[in-house]
């Protein structure tokens, strides 16, 4: 549900608001989302954090790289690409996430997960134009 919903969401983008500031969009949505968490950890949560090594690495990764590198190149990526070709991308993110789970915490890939791999990776060639840009 959630690919339907971010391929739906990168088209809806891709044509209505190609042009939009990427840090505005942001902080946009950022400050919408953090309105929501703010919320629900109020009334959900203790609020009580255990700081560590780990916690600052895993929010370090978190903000710098998923919430601002890989969020900018996704703005840029949806200005200068095709919004199918760009919007296939994301379709690889299951495939990139459990070769970094086998490389970095050992699990382990049986055959049906390679055959999954290899499909995924296969459907996103496919939707990428004769170039091999997005």
């Amino acid at each position: 549900m959630s690919l339907i919903g971010i391929t739906l969401g990168t088209l809806y983008q891709k044509r209505y608001c190609g042009d939009i500031n990427w840090r505005t969009g942001n902080l946009i949505q950022y400050t919408g989302a953090g309105v929501l968490f703010t919320l629900g950890a109020f009334a959900f949560e203790t609020r009580e954090i255990h700081w560590s090594g780990e916690l600052i690495f895993a929010m370090a990764w978190l903000v710098l790289v998923l919430s601002i590198a890989a969020v900018g190149l996704m703005y840029w990526l949806i200005r200068r690409s095709a919004a199918t070709g760009f919007a296939s991308l994301f379709y690889l993110v299951p495939v990139v996430t459990a070769l970094f789970a086998y490389i970095l915490f050992d699990e382990r890939l049986d055959a049906i997960s390679i055959l999954g791999m290899v499909i995924c990776a296969g459907g996103v060639a496919l939707a990428q134009d004769s170039s091999g840009r997005c």
